[in-house]
């Protein structure tokens, strides 16, 4: 933030750093003064810089009493004693709550106007300075509101936005996230500012006058319909916070300044700009952003996107293995088959085995899916699973069982020994684990699809799945711990088709061409 030009009152006149006179270093001097002693403000900060260049001599002051930021349209007031122990007061704030304050006329004020508007409709940020005359220390008011100011003129500021800020935004259009402006400037101000970083037409602004006259159900109709909130108050910020909350949306918030705390706090997710964001703020706040880049933001919420769907993606692969498991174990004891009890402790740690790693390693450690961050929003109501994610999950897991308890008793049908049937019902379980992994790591593309976005585990966990399953089929001693026994290379492909069926049916469900 720079300052780009004074603007001396009453005549009007526009000055820059290379106007030493002394009405200009008057000027200077009281906006200073106007300051924080220690300056956090990127506004004040700027004046500071500016003032410097005028080797004005501000030690010579000292304060004696401050009116901290406030008001309908927020000011401050510092008062100080000079050389002489003459009183010095100096203020700056809004220009609309202190041209009314100046006891100006409506002549006078509607001229003021045109100089803010001009600089407002340019997008530049104007304060107002000025200063009290004839005041006695023991007669100063309670409020500064009480102050009759004598207008001394204007500072325009130029702030432009950072260059990656309207792609940021599209970002979050495309994610469907509604971006909101809440400020305290000029509504001009505000609306050139929308313009630059690329909200899409129309822009709609309110100021915080308007919003607090309106009632509770009419707050919130016209906080979702808002675009651009200007002229915005420490309770205006926390309104309108509470009624985007009040409408069950999942709000957001990012604030560097003292004010920004309330509402900062009462956001569902409070950010702080770390690098020039005060220290109210950031406590304030569920995160800092450390370089103040809002990209950052745009990469939180891809990266919190993937972690919600990698634990849905494990969760549903969970839920969809353990039915066919639970079906072998139990339908040939219900039914009393031939051979009831297939699989042994032995059998049932070897497949929990390969399945921890599954989720832990490959589901949670997938790449951000393509077209995520094209997703909407789920509601802030919206439970994890829904009816039917979980149906889908059940019937997956049913399908699967079923094909393999076919196989199984068709094979026990032909009069097949235990251990072969054994041998077939394993391999035809520990395939559709391999296959369900491979489809479940997308709910939207083919499994065909899928390489276009890498996960190096995948291969890793199948190949060592695949390992131990050859080993345990065809290493006579491990063969003999499983009660194996050996198989054709075509059974063995039976197995593999029974269960690429009993899974990649799912493929025509997805909703990626």
């Amino acid at each position: 933030m720079a300052v780009i030009a004074c603007v001396l009152w009453p005549s009007g006149r526009v000055v820059d750093q290379s106007d030493c006179s002394i009405e200009n270093t008057y000027f200077l001097t009281i906006a200073r003064l106007a300051c924080e002693q220690e300056t956090f403000d990127n506004m004040e900060k700027a004046i500071v810089a500016y003032s410097e260049k005028f080797n004005i001599q501000f030690d010579r002051f000292k304060i004696i009493k401050e009116y901290p930021l406030s008001g309908k349209y927020p000011m401050m007031t510092h008062v100080y004693t000079g050389v002489e122990e003459d009183l010095i007061i100096a203020a700056k704030g809004a220009p609309e709550g202190m041209l009314n304050q100046s006891g100006l006329s409506k002549s006078e004020i509607d001229n003021a106007h045109l100089i803010l508007n001009q600089f407002a409709e340019k997008g530049y940020r104007v304060i107002a300075v000025a200063t009290v005359e004839n005041y006695l220390l023991d007669a100063l008011p309670e409020c500064q509101a009480d102050f009759k100011l004598k207008l001394l003129g204007f500072i325009a500021f130029s702030d432009p936005i950072k260059e990656t800020i309207p792609e940021t935004l599209k970002s979050f259009r495309a994610a469907g996230i509604d971006v909101k402006m809440i400020t305290g400037d000029h509504p001009h101000t505000a609306i050139n500012i929308a313009k630059m970083a690329g909200f899409p037409s129309p822009i709609t602004v309110m100021t915080g006058e308007q919003l607090n006259g309106l009632d509770k159900h009419e707050l919130v109709r016209m906080v979702r319909n808002t675009t651009v909130f200007a002229r915005a108050m420490p309770d205006t910020k926390l309104k309108i916070i509470e009624a985007l909350k009040l409408a069950g949306e999942v709000v957001a918030m990012t604030g560097d300044g003292v004010n920004d705390g309330p509402a900062l706090k009462a956001a569902h997710i409070g950010i702080a700009m770390g690098h020039r964001g005060s220290e109210v703020a950031r406590q304030a706040s569920s995160l800092v952003l450390l370089n103040n880049d809002l990209q950052g933001m745009v990469e939180a919420i891809a990266t919190g996107r993937k972690i919600y769907s990698n634990l849905k993606k494990a969760i549903r692969y969970i839920i969809s293995i353990h039915i066919p498991i639970l079906a072998i174990v139990i339908i040939p004891l219900l039914l009393s088959w031939k051979y009831a009890t297939l699989f042994s402790p032995v059998h049932i740690i070897f497949l929990e085995l390969i399945m921890g790693p599954t989720c832990s390693l490959v589901f949670e450690n997938e790449p951000v899916e393509p077209g995520i961050m094209n997703r909407t929003p789920r509601k802030f109501s919206v439970t994890f699973f829904n009816w039917r994610e979980l149906s889908f999950s059940l019937l997956q897991g049913m399908i699967i069982a079923m094909a393999i308890l076919a196989i199984t008793y068709y094979y026990i049908y032909l009069g097949a020994e235990e251990k072969f049937v054994r041998t077939i019902t394993f391999c035809s379980l520990v395939f559709s684990n391999v296959f369900l992994t491979i489809s479940g790591r997308s709910t939207e593309l083919k499994f065909w699809q899928i390489k276009s976005y890498r996960n190096k585990l995948v291969r890793r966990v199948i190949l060592i799945t695949l390992s131990f399953l050859f080993t345990a089929i065809f290493w006579s001693p491990v063969r003999s711990v499983f009660l194996f026994s050996t198989i054709s290379p075509g059974v063995l492909a039976t197995c593999v088709v029974v269960a690429a069926l009993a899974v990649f049916w799912r493929e025509i469900l997805k909703t990626s061409s």
